[in-house]
């Protein structure tokens, strides 16, 4: 319905046929996006969206945000759709009548912990270990994720590498058994 609403076809099941088949092959560089914002599209059906592309484990999951540029479709309908957005580049959503300003922010958050534990590539191990603790909502452990990093970096400080592992470690330890608790810490030091 999303996807009919911006005037793009999608045939999931072909898509997702196809990249399964080409990761299986392991020569290309897989590289997935999602964009939030869309008309229509709700924190709900995002996080179903996240979870499904999420689960094809492809080398890099983008999270975009909607960029409503002038003399497009988007901008022609944005009053329609509820569409609120930044009067200056990157002219990005900021809320709209089915996703509101501080979802969008929480997507931001998630966002981030992707982009820094899973694109970079260096906490392979450990996210693959927490993953079987959230195989319902791999959203929901990067959401839980973010809600730990931000209230340790809120003032804007970048973490260091080493306390992004101290940190995930940390994470990790309070969902899982004691008795786990030195698999999780070699997996870092693994990772």
């Amino acid at each position: 319905e999303v996807m009919e609403r911006i005037g793009r076809v999608n045939k999931k099941d072909t898509l997702f046929a196809n990249v399964r088949k080409l990761l299986t092959f392991g020569k290309q560089h897989i590289h997935l996006d999602l964009i939030a914002g869309l008309p229509g599209e709700n924190l709900q059906s995002f996080i179903r969206s996240f979870d499904e592309v999420y689960n094809l484990h492809p080398h890099q999951l983008q999270l975009g945000f909607l960029k409503v540029l002038a003399n497009t479709r988007i901008h022609r309908e944005a009053g329609v759709y509820g569409i609120t957005y930044r009067e200056y580049p990157p002219y990005e959503v900021l809320e709209t009548d089915s996703i509101s300003y501080q979802e969008l922010l929480e997507l931001k958050q998630v966002e981030e912990m992707v982009e820094i534990y899973y694109n970079s590539g260096q906490f392979a191990e450990e996210l693959r270990f927490a993953e079987h603790y959230f195989a319902d909502s791999p959203y929901r452990m990067y959401r839980e994720l973010a809600r730990l990093y931000f209230s340790r970096y809120m003032s804007g400080m970048q973490s260091s590498r080493m306390a992004r592992y101290e940190l995930l470690v940390e994470f990790i330890k309070s969902f899982t058994e004691e008795t786990m608790h030195d698999v999780v810490v070699q997996l870092a030091v693994y990772d």
